[in-house]
């Protein structure tokens, strides 16, 4: 639950926001296949290849129940590892009026 500095009538609720940091041994092309399987298995699609430093990483989306569509992203980070970044709009009334 969120507000703009408690103003009243902003009340609402924030996007569902999940990041997962990790490491990863094998290629950037195995992890990618794996996550797109197991992502599709779950009704994630329009997987979209994305490319940051050099190294491959992925977008995928997925309508919910309620119309609204999530994000996942899956991406090398600089500094080695892989970042797992997934976003969803609020079921309820989002804070709005900042």
């Amino acid at each position: 639950m969120d507000s703009c500095d408690g103003r009243p009538g902003t009340q609402g609720w924030d996007d569902v926001v999940v990041q997962i940091y990790f490491q990863w041994s094998g290629s950037s092309s195995s992890l990618l296949s794996y996550a797109k399987g197991r992502l599709s298995k779950l009704g994630w699609g329009a997987f979209k290849v994305q490319i940051q430093n050099g190294v491959p990483g992925g977008d995928w989306i997925k309508q919910l129940g309620n119309g609204s569509v999530a994000q996942v992203q899956l991406g090398a980070e600089s500094y080695g590892g892989w970042t797992l970044y997934a976003t969803a709009p609020p079921i309820g009334r989002p804070a709005s009026g900042c």
